[in-house]
C-alpha cells in the first residue's frame, strides 16, 4: 500500500516536519491508554496537537490481521484505513485519515517487523454517545435528539451496504448543530464489512447498540428505531423490529458462557447480581462479588475464588448473611449454574449427606476423620444452585503437606489417609475424584474429606475390585522420588493395617491388583493432561489465532499468563535482551529475566525454504517438547517445567515457534570430573532416572551430559526431598508403544550418554547397562502418543 497524506493536512504536517513515516514513528508522546499486546505484537494510540488542531497518532508493530486482501497478514490499521476511505466515498460520517504508511523495520528500538502508522483527525467538539446520553438522562428532549441522530447514522450506514460490527455507544460520537438538532459519526472502523446477509446483519448492528446502551425505556427505543426506519413511532414496522431485536438478545443470553466471556475483562455485567448472572461471569469475575440468593437464603459476598469452571461452577470463600441478621459467617460456597445445574446440585447435596453420615458414625472415635457441615443448600429454576459449607480455617491439604514434609512425615500422613479411605470403603462409599487435594487437615490436625460431588454409594463393604481401582486413582497422583512406595513389605503392612487389603485376600494377589490399578490410573491421568494442554481449561490458556488456528497458536499455563504476556507479545525483543546460550542454526536458546525470575526461551528457527517446507505440515519440535515436558512431570520424572508455547503459522502451515520453560540452576552431568566416580546420591539418582524412563518406555533422543541438570532440592512436581537429575532439551523425546523400538531407542540413549566420557573413565562404570524390564502387556496407541 502506498503512503497516504491528505491534501488538506499536508501543509500543517510538512510545516512541523511530520509528513513522513519516520518522523511520526520516532515521535515520543504519552499513550492515551494501555497498549494492545494481542495478535503477537503491539498497538498504541497517542494524542498529537499541532497549532490548535488535534490528531490521534496510532502506531503498531506485528499487530496483524488476515483476510481476502492479505491472506498472509497485514497491519490491522491497513484495514481500518481502507474502511475510512470507503466510508468517505459512500458518504457515511466517520473519522477522517490524515496520514497512513507501513514499513518493515529491522533492529529499530521501537519495533522489529511489519509496522504501521495511522494519523486520524481528532473529533474535538464531539462527545461519545454514552457520555452524552448519561448527561441527558433528565432531559427527554435532548436525549431523543441524540437517539434520532444515531438512528439516522445507522440508516445511512446500512443503506451504503456496510455493517460496523462494533456499533457501541462509545464508538459513536455526537454533537449539537446550529439549528438545535444533532449529528453523529463513527470511529473504530476496523471490523467494518459489507452488509451481506440483509436484515440479519442489520439486526446484529442494532442489537449491539441496544445491548450496550443501558437505561433506555420503551419510548427511547421507539424514537431511535423510528428514525432508523424513517417511519412514525407508532408504525407496526417499528414494533416488528423491536420484537426482532428482543429475540436476538434472548438468543445471545442463552448461548453457552464460553461464547460471551469476551464481553470484557471478565464478561460479568456487574458485582451485584443473582445466580443466573454467573453463567456469563467468565473465568475471572471482579471481586468482591455480591450474590443475592433466592428466597430467604440470604446474600453472599465472595472474597476469594478457589476453583472456577466458567458458566458452570464457582467455588470460593464467602461471607454469608441471612435476612434480618446483621452478623456474617465465613463459609465455603459452591455456586452452580448452567443447563445441568439442578442435577449437579442434587449430586453435591447427596454426596455431602453420605459423607456426613459416614463421618457421624465415627464421631465416637477420637481423632477420626470428619467432613465439613453443610449449612445451607438449594436450587432455583432459571438461576442455579448453591451449597454453603462450614469453612475449615487455615486448613492444609495432603497435597501441600506432601510437597513440604520429610519421608517419615509423609509415611505417617499416608497411613492416616489410607485408614480414612478404607473406612469409607467399608461403609460402601467411594469418591470418583479421590485426590490429595480433597483430604484436608484442620488446625487440630484432624483429617477431613471434602467434595461430595464425586461420592457414590455401593454395597457395604465395597467390592474388592472397585476398592482397588479407587485406591489406585488416589495413589497414582503421588510422585515417589524418595521411595516411600518402594518398600513393598512396609507398604503391604500399612495397607493391611488400614484395612485396605481384606483379611482373606492373599497379599501377593492384592499387591499386584493394586499396582495394576495404579498403572491404569496413571495412564489415564497422563492421557487426560495431554488433552488439556491443547485446549482452554482451568490449567491452560490456549488461544488459536485466525480461523481455527490458521495464523498461530499460543498455549500458556493459566497461572503464568499475566506474567508472561509481555514476553509472548514480542518474544524476539526479549531474546535480543537475554543472555544467549546458543544461537544460529535450527534453534536459539537464551535466558531472560521476567518479573525478577529467570526463564529459558528457545526459538525454533526456519533455516531456509526447504527446511520450512519439511516441518510446516506436522507438529514441530516446540510442540513435542511442550507435550513431553508435561508427560514427564505427570509421570514424576524431573524436568524443567514448560510454561508457554507460541507457534506462528501461515494458513495453518507452521513457521517459527517459541518454547518458554523454567530455568534450572545447577551443574550439569559433564561438570563432574570423568576420572572420579559420582557420589553415592548422584549415582543413585542417575540410576533411578534411567529406570523411570525405561519403565515408562520413554527415550530422550539426545542424552548428552549437558541435558542432565543436578537439582539438590525438590521441585513442586516431583515433591522429593532428595537431590535428583532433571532432563532438559526434550525436542526428540517420545514414548514408545513397541517394546522392540523402545529397546533400540533406549540403547541409543545409553550409548550417547557413555560417549560423554573417554574409555576407562570411572563414571562410565556407574551407568547401568541393563535396566528394569518394561511392564508387559500391549497398550493402546492413544495411551502413549
Amino acid at each position: 500500500m502506498r503512503d497516504f497524506l491528505a491534501d488538506e493536512d499536508r501543509p500543517l504536517l510538512e510545516r512541523h516536519g511530520l509528513a513522513t513515516f519516520d518522523a511520526l514513528w520516532k515521535l515520543d508522546l504519552p499513550t492515551v491508554d494501555d497498549p494492545n499486546i494481542d495478535r503477537g505484537g503491539w498497538s498504541a494510540v497517542c494524542r498529537l496537537d499541532l497549532d490548535g488542531r488535534g490528531f490521534f497518532l496510532k502506531r503498531q508493530c506485528n499487530h496483524r490481521t488476515r483476510g481476502v486482501h492479505a491472506p498472509f497478514g497485514e497491519p490491522t490499521f491497513a484495514r481500518e484505513f481502507r474502511n475510512i476511505q470507503r466510508y468517505q466515498a459512500r458518504g457515511v460520517p466517520a473519522a477522517r485519515a490524515a496520514f497512513y504508511a507501513e514499513r518493515r523495520l529491522r533492529g529499530d528500538a521501537r519495533g522489529d517487523g511489519l509496522c504501521a502508522v495511522l494519523l486520524t483527525r481528532a473529533l474535538d467538539g464531539w462527545r461519545d454517545l454514552a457520555t452524552a446520553l448519561e448527561e441527558a438522562r433528565a432531559d427527554d428532549d435532548r436525549r431523543h435528539r441524540l437517539l434520532a441522530a444515531c438512528g439516522v447514522l445507522a440508516r445511512r450506514l446500512h443503506r451504503a451496504g456496510l455493517i460496523h460490527c462494533c456499533f457501541y455507544p462509545r464508538h459513536i460520537f455526537a454533537r449539537e448543530t446550529v439549528g438545535g438538532g444533532c449529528e453523529a459519526c463513527l470511529i473504530d472502523l476496523e471490523k467494518t464489512r459489507p452488509l451481506l446477509l440483509g436484515r440479519r446483519d442489520r439486526v446484529k448492528d442494532l442489537e449491539q447498540f441496544l445491548r450496550h446502551t443501558p437505561g433506555l425505556d420503551a419510548t427511547d427505543v421507539r424514537v431511535w428505531l423510528s428514525r432508523y426506519l424513517d417511519r412514525a413511532p407508532e408504525d407496526p414496522e417499528v414494533a416488528a423490529w423491536i420484537d426482532r431485536l428482543h429475540a436476538r438478545r434472548q438468543s445471545k443470553e442463552t448461548r453457552p458462557a464460553r461464547r460471551i466471556v469476551r464481553r470484557g475483562a471478565s464478561g460479568f455485567p456487574g458485582t451485584d447480581a443473582n445466580l443466573a448472572s454467573l453463567e456469563s461471569a467468565g473465568r475471572t469475575p471482579p471481586l468482591p462479588l455480591h450474590i443475592h440468593l433466592p428466597g430467604d437464603a440470604g446474600s453472599l459476598t465472595i472474597t476469594r475464588l478457589l476453583r472456577v469452571l466458567p458458566g458452570q461452577r464457582y467455588v470460593g470463600v464467602a461471607r454469608w448473611r441471612l435476612p434480618r441478621n446483621a452478623e456474617e459467617k465465613t463459609v465455603l460456597a459452591k455456586l452452580l449454574t448452567g443447563g445441568r445445574a439442578e442435577r449437579r446440585a442434587a449430586r453435591e447435596r447427596e454426596g455431602a449427606r453420605l459423607l456426613r453420615a459416614w463421618a457421624g458414625a465415627r464421631e465416637n472415635v477420637a481423632g477420626g476423620p470428619g467432613t465439613p457441615r453443610l449449612l445451607s443448600d438449594g436450587f432455583a429454576a432459571g438461576q442455579g444452585g448453591w451449597l454453603l459449607f462450614e469453612l475449615l480455617e487455615d486448613a492444609r491439604s495432603l497435597e501441600a503437606l506432601w510437597r513440604d514434609a520429610t519421608p517419615e512425615t509423609r509415611h505417617a500422613a499416608l497411613r492416616e489417609a489410607l485408614r480414612a479411605i478404607a473406612s469409607l470403603h467399608r461403609a460402601g462409599l467411594w469418591q470418583a475424584d479421590l485426590h490429595p487435594g480433597n483430604l484436608l487437615y484442620d488446625r487440630e490436625d484432624r483429617l477431613h474429606l471434602i467434595d461430595g460431588g464425586g461420592v457414590h454409594a455401593d454395597t457395604a463393604p465395597l467390592p474388592q475390585e472397585k476398592a482397588m481401582d479407587n485406591l489406585g486413582v488416589f495413589l497414582a497422583q503421588f510422585p515417589d522420588p524418595d521411595g516411600v512406595f518402594a518398600d513393598r513389605a512396609r507398604m503391604e503392612a500399612l495397607l493391611r493395617e488400614g484395612g485396605v487389603f481384606g483379611a482373606n485376600v492373599p497379599a501377593a494377589t492384592a499387591w499386584e491388583a493394586l499396582q495394576a490399578a495404579i498403572r491404569r490410573a496413571r495412564r489415564w491421568r497422563v492421557r487426560d493432561l495431554l488433552k488439556k494442554i491443547r485446549r482452554d481449561c482451568t490449567l491452560f490458556a490456549v488461544e488459536r489465532k485466525g480461523l481455527w488456528g490458521a495464523s498461530g497458536l499460543v498455549a500458556v499455563r493459566r497461572a503464568e499468563a499475566a506474567t508472561l504476556a509481555p514476553l509472548l507479545s514480542d518474544p524476539d525483543a526479549c531474546i535480543r535482551r537475554g543472555h544467549v546460550y546458543k544461537t544460529g542454526g535450527a534453534a536459539t536458546v537464551v535466558r531472560v529475566e521476567i518479573a525478577g525470575r529467570a526463564l529459558i526461551v528457545k526459538r525454533y528457527n526456519i533455516k531456509h525454504f526447504w527446511h520450512g517446507l519439511k516441518h510446516c505440515w506436522r507438529p514441530g519440535r516446540a510442540w513435542r517438547a511442550w507435550r513431553e515436558g508435561h508427560r514427564l512431570l505427570a509421570l514424576g520424572i524431573p524436568t524443567a517445567r514448560p510454561l508457554a508455547l507460541l507457534e506462528r503459522r501461515c494458513c495453518w502451515l507452521r513457521g517459527t515457534a517459541y518454547l518458554v520453560t523454567e530455568h534450572l540452576e545447577g551443574p550439569d552431568l559433564l561438570a563432574h570430573a570423568a576420572d572420579t566416580p559420582l557420589p553415592g546420591e548422584k549415582a543413585e539418582a542417575l540410576r533411578a532416572l534411567l529406570a523411570s524412563l525405561h519403565q515408562a518406555r520413554i527415550s530422550h533422543g539426545d542424552m548428552k551430559g549437558h541435558n542432565l541438570i543436578w537439582q539438590p532440592n525438590a521441585t513442586q512436581e516431583t515433591g522429593g526431598t532428595r537431590g535428583h537429575w532433571a532432563l532438559i532439551d526434550l525436542d526428540a523425546t517420545r514414548q514408545h508403544l513397541s517394546s522392540a523400538r523402545f529397546a533400540r531407542a533406549h540403547a541409543r540413549d545409553l550409548r550417547r550418554l557413555l560417549e560423554n566420557w573417554p574409555a576407562g573413565a570411572k563414571i562410565r562404570e556407574q551407568i547401568p547397562r541393563d535396566s528394569i524390564t518394561p511392564h508387559p502387556g500391549k497398550q493402546r496407541a492413544s495411551h502413549w502418543r
